[in-house]
Parts: structure tokens; sequence; C-alpha cells
């Protein structure tokens, strides 16, 4: 019996299914015969669409990949993958439909957006295959009509990989997101998280919507790291107003559905290309400003314009890559930190756990694995990468301007891959046997990079893969630990009334509830260290010198999260309260 029998037979299948079972059965006889007799000796080894993991190249006998039935014209399978129901409470969102039509038809699944093709790599083999082999074959983009009305068409995330594209991104990656670079933002950040626990404080014992405050806090901190704008000054007030206005666009139902189908809707897009105007005139004017007045900033504009210079850089490109900073940086920190906020909130153990690790521990392992579970459970989707050539994969053929989707959210919970992977669960990432992520240099393209966990690679990909690797990958991650440990040394949280952990999809998969909590005053402990007994004692901070501590003096270095504490002994104790260890370390030793 063909694979397909039980789907297309059924006494529920409409006729025109069935009709199209019996043309499908033709041909795929015909192809059968077709590779037999090319082949000679090929055996029959399984149809991809029932489970076969992966089929051996030479031993594939469909040039393209299986493709579910019921592709309606003009719309494609996107009725099938639950389209009309976005935005619709407790409906089946498309990555879950994905997820389960990719245990019928295979790793790597044809499905029709609109007018394209789109091939979905369920597989941590098909995605190396596809993104890593050669890089830049899959680093096209589509033209979303959200990003054109968006005039995000030559900004980073979006622009074709050309020669400006290539060079913008280097500078990123060498400059403005390298670790010098990130270790340079930690007290800016820092002082935005103590602000964002300050303000939630004030509101202790009341239920509140967390999505405007963290919003808020991360645009604060993002204007005032790309473009050293308080958040006092006009054009900052006005920039965050149109980030945001923008955002609630492009998050709509109506228009992720329009992207699908690749036909702007109208109406709802028309607001894009005003707040684009008035978004690049005021970007343009601060521009002006920064030149006019040559005072130097050592913020991420004055990396960029360092780089035009150098490099020759369009102005347009400048702006688009300042615009894609704040519409994509803001919005996946964001909702991944809103994510780990409900989730502490649900596992009261994890949140107590956190709390004392914070506190406890200069790494804060146990925090840093509840990051990387939150990325997991609740992964940042794939923008669709493009074919710019024929790829092969799996042993299917892709034609040029074919879209690739790897399934994040597959990957992410196949419990081949992954122990309970529904379960929020932070101890896998801890331990000598957890999932080592890491970002790894791909020598075919220096500017890809790939997240490999422990034996099976390409399974965590929270920020992509290839030659679109996040750039901003280092600086996420620190915004996150910073924001979850201001809030853990000072507040602890619980849901308001029944926890709502269900997603909705869009450009990120947020929650389809805003977080509601209600927070309180942390538990009081002593946060001091073990006493040294010695009368006077050494730390060294490796390349920044050294001091002496005892009773009678003291002469501190000036680090950030290092201070000196009296005890009750009258001896000196020193605090290293979560200092990053990248700033520096200390050994203490006897003199």
């Amino acid at each position: 019996m063909h694979p397909y029998s039980d789907l297309r037979e059924g006494p529920d299948v409409p006729p025109a299914w069935r009709l199209h079972w019996r043309c499908d059965k033709a041909v795929a006889i015909g192809s059968l015969g077709l590779a037999l007799c090319a082949r000679g000796t090929a055996t029959w080894r399984g149809h991809p669409c029932r489970g076969a993991r992966r089929i051996p190249k030479r031993l594939t006998l469909f040039a393209s990949p299986p493709s579910p039935p019921g592709s309606v014209p003009g719309l494609g399978h996107l009725p099938l993958i639950g389209l009309g129901a976005l935005g619709v409470p407790g409906a089946l969102q498309p990555h879950e439909i994905m997820g389960s039509l990719a245990d019928d038809f295979g790793d790597v699944m044809l499905l029709r957006f609109g007018s394209s093709d789109v091939a979905v790599l369920s597989s941590p083999g098909a995605v190396e295959e596809a993104l890593c082999t050669e890089p830049m074959v899959a680093a096209g983009r589509p033209s979303l009509p959200s990003v054109r009305s968006n005039g995000l068409s030559q900004g980073l995330s979006t622009a074709e990989p050309d020669e400006a594209w290539r060079q913008m991104r280097a500078v990123l990656l060498q400059e403005a997101f390298a670790p010098p670079a990130v270790a340079r933002a930690r007290p800016a950040i820092r002082r935005e998280a103590q602000r964002l626990a300050r303000d939630l404080a004030a509101e202790t014992g009341t239920v509140v919507e967390v999505r405007c405050q963290l919003r808020a806090a991360l645009t604060s901190l993002l204007l005032r790291w790309a473009l050293s704008l308080s958040a006092s000054r006009p054009e900052a007030k006005e920039l965050e107003r149109l980030i945001e206005d923008a955002w609630a666009t492009l998050t709509d139902p109506v228009v992720t559905a329009s992207d699908f189908v690749g036909v702007a809707a109208p109406g709802v897009l028309d607001r894009l290309p005003e707040l684009r105007r008035e978004r690049t005139r005021l970007l343009r004017s601060l521009i002006t400003e920064r030149r006019r007045k040559a005072e130097r900033h050592n913020d991420f504009l004055e990396a960029l314009l360092r780089s035009q210079k150098k490099h020759g850089f369009g102005e347009d490109l400048i702006v688009e890559t300042l615009v894609s900073l704040t519409t994509a940086g803001i919005s996946t920190v964001a909702t991944a930190l809103e994510w780990l906020l409900l989730l502490l909130a649900r596992d009261e153990v994890a949140q107590d756990k956190a709390r004392a690790d914070v506190r406890g521990s200069r790494d804060a392992p146990y925090l840093e694995a509840c990051i990387l579970e939150t990325l997991r459970l609740k992964t940042p989707l794939f923008v669709p990468r493009k074919c710019l050539k024929q790829v092969e994969v799996s042993g299917f053929q892709l034609p040029q301007g074919t879209l690739l989707l790897p399934d994040s959210y597959k990957l992410a919970h196949d419990p081949s891959a992954w122990e309970a992977p529904n379960e929020f669960r932070p101890e896998r990432f801890l331990g000598p046997d957890a999932p080592k992520v890491r970002p790894e240099l791909r020598p075919k393209c220096p500017f890809a990079q790939g997240w490999d966990s422990a034996s099976t690679p390409f399974k965590y990909l929270p920020f992509g893969v290839g030659a679109r690797f996040c750039p901003g990958a280092t600086l996420a991650l620190e915004q996150l630990r910073l924001f979850a440990a201001e809030l853990l040394i000072s507040l602890q949280w619980r849901p308001a009334g029944d926890l709502d952990l269900s997603e909705a999809y869009s450009f990120t998969l947020t929650p389809a509830t805003p977080a509601r909590l209600i927070f309180g005053a942390a538990p009081r402990t002593d946060r001091r260290r073990t006493r040294k007994r010695s009368s006077e004692f050494e730390c060294l901070l490796p390349g920044r010198g050294q001091f002496q501590c005892s009773a009678k003096r003291a002469t501190v270095a000036s680090e950030p999260g290092l201070r000196l504490e009296a005890n009750d002994g009258g001896l000196p104790e020193l605090s290293t309260f979560m200092a990053p260890p990248e700033v520096f370390r200390v050994v203490i030793r006897k003199p």
C-alpha cells in the first residue's frame, strides 16, 4: 500500500483528494520505473514521507521533497498550517502544525506559501546540509511585504548578501558585538536592569503586565548603547514611540498572514511607510548632529560611522542597520525575558535556586541554565532563507529561489534529542554531560557561525545558524543574564491567577497572553563571603594591577562588582557579587 493511501483514501477524504491520489499514483509509478531503468540495481529503502529520518542520496527516488495534499490556488498550504487561525485563542499555531506534518512527510518537506515554495527542515542533519555546507548559497532573504513597507530591504537582517552586507557584518562581529564591546556595555545594562527592578518593586502586591515595562527598559538601554540617547531627551521618546508603533503593526496577525501570502495587506500596512519616513528623518538628524559636533561617543553609531569612512558604506545602510538593531534587538530579548519570568513564576523551586545561585556564585551557572532552557523551550523562530542557486538537501533537489525554513521549534522539542522536551528542566544544561553550547566559525564562510550541542549538532538554534547567524547573540545573552540577575536579587514573583504559557506565532514566538505577575520583595539573606582569617591578603587582577587589603588600610581597584566590607572581627572582606568572569578574575591568597 502506498504510504499516502491512509491519508487520501479514507471515508472522510473528499473526492477531489482521491482523484489527486490516483494521479499521484500514476506519477509515482512512472517515476519508479524511470529510476529503476536508470539505476538498475537501486533498491527501495522506504518512502521519506512515512518516518524515514534520512534517505541515502544515491537511493532517493524522488527529485523533489514530499509535499502534503491540500494546496489551494493562490494560498498554497497556508490554510492547512492554520493561517486563518492566527490570533485565535486556543487554535493550533503554524509551528505546531508544521511539526505534526513533518512527522508524516519527513525531515525535508515542501510547502507552498502563496506563490513561494518553502522547504521545511526538521532534522539537525538537514539544517546543517542546507545552511552550512555552502553557507552563502543559503544566505538570501525573501522580499516580504512588511519588510518593504517598513524600509528594511537594505537592513543587515534582510538585505541580500552583497559585498556591503559582508563588510557591515564583519564590522559588527569584530567591533560592535565583540567581547570587549559587550564588556563595556555591562555597566549600562546593569543600571537599566536596576531601574526596572525599582519600578517593579514600587508596584509590590499589585498585578503587573510586565511586557510594557520590559520593552521600555530594553528600548531605553538600546538607545543609550547605540546612540548615546538618554531617556529624557525628546529624540529618545520619539524614537521609542516610532519603534513601538512599528512593532505593533509588524506583529499584527493580518500582517503575518500577508507576509506568508506575499501580498501586502490593504490598510494594515499603510501606517508603516509613514513610520519609516519619520524614523529615517530622525535618525539622519542624529547622524548629522554627531558629525557636526565631532564629539567622541563610545557607542554603536560611532563604530558605524568609523567603518563608513573606511569601507564607504552608504547612508541608507547605516540608517537601516540602526533600524534593524532597534526592531529585532529589542523585541527578541524582551520576549525571551518575559518567557523566563513566566517559567520561573510557574516553577518556584527553580526561581529560588536561581536566586540563591546569583547570590552565592560569581558565574551563576544555574541562572545561565535557566536562560538556555528558556531559549530552548520557547525557542525563537527562523526568518526564512532563500536559495541563491540550486542546492541538494538529503538527496532532494531544491531549485534556485526556494525558501528554506528550519523548524527550530521542532528541533528543540524532538524527544529523540531531548529528554522530556516539553518540560522546563534547566538541569539539562548543567554538569559534565550537559549540551555544550558554543559559537563555531565555519571555514567556508568567515562570518558564518553555528551552535553545536554535545553529540547532536544543530538541535539547538536560538540565534540561528550559517551565514546569517545573529551577530548580536553575545550582547543578547548578556542582557538576559544581567536583567534576570537584578530582578532575582531584589524581587520574587508569582502568577496572578492561572498562568497561560501558550504561544502566539509572529516574528517571534511571544506569549499569547501578556504575562500578569505579582511582585514582592525577595527574601533577605547574608550576602557576605567567607571571612579571611589572615590579617593581610593579596588580590591579583590579571592585566589590571593588584592591591593589598589589611586591617589598617585598604586600597581597592575601581572594578565593577568589587567592594570591600568590614566583618565583625574588624578584618576586611572581599566580595565579588555577580562580577562577570570575563571582566576580571580574583585570586585570593595569603602573603
